[in-house]
């Protein structure tokens, strides 16, 4: 089922990438400028706005307790309910990479960057980078998504 969402009023695209159980949606929009600010709130379009770094706040997913996660210039972030902007940081350094989903629990995953340009899945909690996640036999895992099951079937290596 499509679900007709109104754009963000003044901007030049709306997208929304996620929803949660009531119905607040999260995502991005771009402004005549040319800078992409984050916003959440109901399907008819009572938003708010918010910017997790200068220029480029990309959502991406939201729970029902209303963390919602994304990416920055700055890095990976978790914005929690009382409005606080948390960058993810990788021993002491912002996690340069972008966090797509995030369950019931607070775990969230995403994608991590190294200086060589190779992609590394991770999970965290909190703000805080609690691992990696490997597939046997596959490599580039670009996590989504996260349910509320205990971590099992993917390897989950912690590094902290």
């Amino acid at each position: 089922m499509l679900i007709p969402i109104a754009p963000v009023q003044g901007s030049t695209y709306t997208s929304v990438t996620g929803i949660n159980d009531s119905n607040i949606i999260v995502g991005s929009y771009g402004t005549a400028d040319g800078a992409q600010h984050g916003f959440f709130g109901s399907l008819d379009g009572q938003y708010t706005s918010f910017d997790a770094g200068r220029l480029w706040t990309q959502s991406g997913d939201i729970n029902n307790a209303g963390y919602i996660v994304g990416a920055t210039v700055k890095g990976a972030f978790e914005r929690y309910p009382d409005g606080s902007i948390h960058i993810l940081k990788f021993e002491h350094a912002p996690l340069v990479g972008e966090a797509y989903g995030i369950n019931g629990k607070g775990v969230f995953v995403g994608t991590g960057f190294d200086n060589d340009g190779g992609r590394h899945a991770f999970y965290a909690k909190s703000a805080k980078y609690k691992g990696e996640v490997e597939i046997p036999g596959q490599s580039g895992v670009e996590p989504r998504g996260i349910n509320d099951a205990e971590i099992g079937r993917a390897s989950w290596r912690e590094r902290v």
